[in-house]
């Protein structure tokens, strides 16, 4: 291409532009020297001794040598700019809040540490937080300049990587306004930021103090720095909260805008500094959880689109989530990656995952009752992680934790359903989460979920489970012996079990009865020994407009690892928008078509036969089932022993005839 000499000029005077532009000056060693006498790691000190066991011994030797032998975590950065005044980023010091951690401290070069005394500014927002120290370290402070312009060389020292303090150079490459408001501008550089870099001093070619580095870009080398102005024009009274974000809560569609909001007096020590900022976002998460809730009552649960979760009961003794789909209707479904592990003694733990939370179902080891494993958290917890398959990462290689360490706490907490759930949580020093579980107990053991949560978010994930427990659809299983244990541990016991009697295997029989149905089984179809299971299945029972947790069905198994069983189950009339397959089975029921219709039918060679009836109370005309009932119940017995149609079918006649629906 020809190009005239203006055309060839201006081009060379931009590019010469450019890269004399793009070319950081690098900082002199006196001002590296300046700078990291006043700047700091931030550091909490690790877990000692670490409560967990392992499988084998962590290989730490393969650790480098300075994180193997530091008595302390290093978490990010502060520096000086006063007598005794240190500056860092909110969420550095955030760290430790809700944990097992002693307060942060302050570590020199030489090794010495400074704890955290008092809060003295405070923005979560802004993301900045000024404090004193117990026993300050001399160090001359940094100078603060809140003077900036666009392409200015500047220097970012912070601690990367846990690693010392490091000082790298770029530009100041724009500004832009915070996400919520506008509020104020962040400053973006293109200095190299790393973890650990949060909370140093972003600074101008002369080593002056222009900004706080609080965020690394995601994407590119773009990263964030809070003037240094807002720090110095913050309140020393009162420490402020603002922030905005998304509510969002596992089992609604949607979510809602949840804010944050509240202040406190400074200056406080830093204890009673964590306590009030837990206060506040604690209290700003339960409103939030409570307006939403009420906002959205008329979609909620049994309102809104429900006819499909209300039409039949949850089969599975997997316990799952209650909840609501993209087209917003309510549904269950079994937990997906369903894993097992064999426990010895008859006994396993199944492990699926339920709108991302981990839900388990564990049947202990021998069936024989034991009153110390519903009262001591270890043996539970020694077998709840068999199945997490909880694992602590250590120099590229996966160490399978086998004990926790003491419980930390260990609390009831009674759901809308009336159903008693031991909550309990461990530490997990080596990274700073609780393992939380929510243990619902069975005659077997235990159903529930768990999660591990980051101590500053533990109190907000409590508030978050207890909503998740009223949603969770689990039953209860058991042989005989473990229900008339659980049956008489009234503190344990759910309610529905407060109003309904069940006894099983006095005299070699199950019996049920309630203000709905009542029956008495055995030596009719099924028999009952110390190998049996009865699994009583739980669910929203539904009935006109209302809707009440309930025995939704009973299952009893002869031999709990084997396939004869009887069931009996409840089923509600469909409503109009309940979908397709439930109107046919409710006019299949109704009609009393196969396989309701009192025939024995094959599953093959390997399963045997099975025989259904659908009943309901007494017709007031006459024989056959009245077509305006809202309420039929199928009974069932199944058999892999070889046996004559004919018998199976008169031996599930005798359990209709033993079966009495009271209700229409």
């Amino acid at each position: 291409m020809n190009l005239g000499w203006f055309s060839r000029i201006a081009l060379a005077a931009g590019a010469a532009g450019c890269f004399a532009g793009a070319h950081a000056a690098s900082p002199t060693p006196a001002l590296q020297e300046k700078v990291r006498a006043a700047t700091f790691e931030v550091v909490i000190h690790k877990t000692d001794p670490d409560p967990v066991t392992y499988e084998r011994p962590l290989p730490l030797e393969l650790l480098p040598y300075k994180i193997r032998n530091d008595a302390y975590w290093s978490i990010g950065t502060a520096f000086a700019v006063g007598p005794n005044a240190f500056v860092s980023a909110a969420h550095v010091i955030e760290v430790p809040v809700g944990g097992q951690f002693t307060a942060p401290a302050l570590r020199d070069a030489d090794g010495h540490i400074f704890p955290i005394d008092r809060i003295l500014k405070f923005s979560h927002d802004q993301d900045f937080v000024v404090f004193a120290v117990a026993a300050p370290p001399p160090v001359k402070p940094l100078v603060i300049k809140p003077e900036h312009r666009i392409d200015q060389v500047v220097f970012a020292a912070g601690n990367a990587l846990g690693q010392g303090i490091v000082i790298r150079d770029g530009l100041l490459t724009s500004e832009t306004p915070e996400d919520q408001e506008g509020r104020w501008k962040w400053l973006r550089y293109s200095a190299a930021a790393s973890p650990g870099s949060s909370g140093g001093p972003l600074l101008d070619a002369m080593g002056a103090v222009i900004g706080v580095i609080t965020a690394k870009s995601p994407a590119e080398n773009l990263n964030f720095a809070l003037p240094i102005s807002a720090v110095r024009n913050a309140s020393t009274e009162r420490a402020s909260i603002d922030t905005r974000d998304a509510l969002h809560l596992l089992i609604f569609h949607g979510s809602d805008v949840h804010q944050t909001k509240g202040q406190f007096s400074l200056p406080r020590t830093y204890g009673d500094f964590a306590k009030s900022f837990e206060d506040i976002v604690n209290r700003s998460m339960a409103e939030a959880i409570a307006r939403f809730l009420d906002q959205h009552a008329g979609e909620i649960f049994p309102r809104g689109s429900s006819a499909k979760a209300l039409a039949a009961p949850y089969l599975e003794l997997m316990p799952t989530l209650l909840y609501e789909d993209d087209d917003k209707v309510w549904q269950t479904k079994e937990p997906e990656n369903s894993s097992k592990t064999d426990l010895g003694g008859d006994g396993q733990i199944e492990i699926g995952v339920s709108r991302g939370v981990a839900m388990f179902r564990l049947q202990r080891p021998d069936r024989a009752d034991s009153d110390v494993f519903y009262e001591d958290p270890k043996p539970f917890s020694d077998l709840l992680v068999k199945g997490l398959k909880i694992s602590r990462a250590v120099a590229g290689e996966s160490i399978q934790v086998t004990s926790l360490g003491p419980v930390q706490a260990d609390q009831l907490h009674v759901d809308r359903h009336g159903r008693v759930w031991q909550i309990r949580s461990w530490w997990l020093g080596y990274d700073g989460n609780y393992l939380l579980a929510f243990c619902l107990p069975t005659p077997e053991g235990y159903s529930g979920f768990a999660e591990q949560v980051p101590g500053l978010i533990a109190d907000r994930a409590l508030m978050i489970g207890k909503l998740l427990a009223d949603y969770t659809i689990a039953s209860y299983s058991g042989s005989p012996a473990q229900w008339q244990a659980f049956l008489a541990r009234t503190k344990l016991r759910p309610a529905p079990f407060d109003r309904e009697r069940l006894a099983v295997g006095a005299g070699k029989r199950l019996q049920f009865e309630s203000d709905r149905i009542k029956f008495d089984f055995g030596g009719d179809g099924v028999h009952i020994s110390d190998r049996s299971a009865v699994d009583v299945l739980m669910g929203h029972l539904a009935k006109g407009d209302a809707a009440s947790w309930d025995v939704a069905g009973i299952t009893l198994r002869e031999d709990f690892d084997k396939f004869n069983f009887v069931r009996v189950l409840r089923y509600s009339k469909p409503a109009s928008d309940a979908g397709p397959e439930p109107q046919q089975l409710w006019q299949r029921l109704r009609k009393r078509e196969s396989p309701y219709d009192d025939t024995a039918h094959s599953y093959g060679a390997s399963l045997g036969y099975g025989v259904s009836s659908a009943v309901g109370a007494p017709a007031a005309g006459g024989p056959g089932l009245d077509p305006n009932l809202e309420v039929l119940y199928e009974v069932t017995l199944q058999t892999e022993t070889a046996t004559l149609p004919r018998e199976m079918e008169d031996r599930e006649q005798q359990l209709v005839r033993n079966l009495h629906v009271l209700e229409h």
